[in-house]
């Protein structure tokens, strides 16, 4: 089959990506694009979805993450070991990434649209982990996508209230440090966002107190489990006591018979 040969209907084609070009892959796209806009204006959310899927599985193969820069880890050399309290030298200047090239640029723009597209109906339909899953995609493709960073955090406060409401700290706690994050994010890219800070006054406190509910668990489950092989020997963590010490601020262990 040559590239003439390829159907341009937007509903019937088999795309092998190797056979089109970019200029082919980006109209194929757009069409299903377009149709989908019209399902989701339509409130037809599930049918939008598989359009849009449908032009995102036609660009996701030649549209590139936005690569991420490895954190500096500077390298202690003898004289530093000597010298402990010196200051580790500075990070190098960090390379400038090579430019993507027009076409990727504009493949990578409509990939992360369909993708906020897809998350939006998702959202609609109350799939917030599929929302986040979407987001996050698109966001790797366009990281200052600001609509996107607030659908993602309205996701994850969505997610973190139902773990909420059956007092799993742990996940609460995941969603809601990631709704956080992205609403802060949010208002570096646009600080005129009164909304955005009202949810943040909120949130922040909720946070605080979820994360301790986290450690608490934490702290019992280890609890559980130290007292499972205590328990072998005839003992418990009962038996051992912790001490601060006000002058070093170091614990000390000490055992007690019980």
């Amino acid at each position: 089959m040559t590239d003439q040969d390829i159907p341009s209907e937007p509903n019937n084609e088999i795309v092998n990506n190797t056979k089109l070009d970019i200029d082919e892959i980006i109209k194929l796209a757009t069409a299903h694009k377009e149709e989908g806009n019209q399902e989701f204006k339509s409130a037809n959310f599930a049918q939008a979805i598989d359009l849009y899927t449908q032009a995102i599985d036609l660009l996701q193969p030649s549209a590139p993450a936005l690569p991420k820069p490895p954190p500096y880890q500077p390298k202690h050399n003898r004289k530093d070991k000597e010298n402990p309290e010196e200051p580790p030298p500075p990070p190098p200047p960090e390379e400038p990434e090579a430019p993507l090239s027009p076409d990727i640029q504009q493949l990578c723009e409509l990939l992360a649209t369909c993708l906020g597209n897809r998350a939006a109906c998702h959202m609609n339909l109350k799939h917030f982990d599929s929302t986040i899953t979407d987001c996050t995609d698109a966001l790797k493709r366009k990281p200052k996508y600001l609509k996107l960073l607030l659908r993602r955090a309205e996701a994850a406060e969505q997610l973190a209230q139902g773990f909420i409401s059956t007092n799993d700290a742990c996940e609460a706690c995941s969603k809601l440090q990631m709704a956080v994050e992205d609403y802060k994010e949010a208002l570096k890219l646009d600080s005129n966002q009164p909304q955005v800070r009202i949810k943040l006054s909120k949130l922040e406190p909720m946070l605080a107190v979820w994360s301790e509910k986290m450690k608490d668990e934490m702290l019992d489950k280890l609890k559980g489990v130290g007292n499972f092989f205590l328990g072998k020997l005839g003992l418990s963590l009962d038996n051992f006591q912790t001490t601060r010490d006000p002058s070093t601020g170091n614990m000390n262990i000490q055992f007690v018979n019980k």
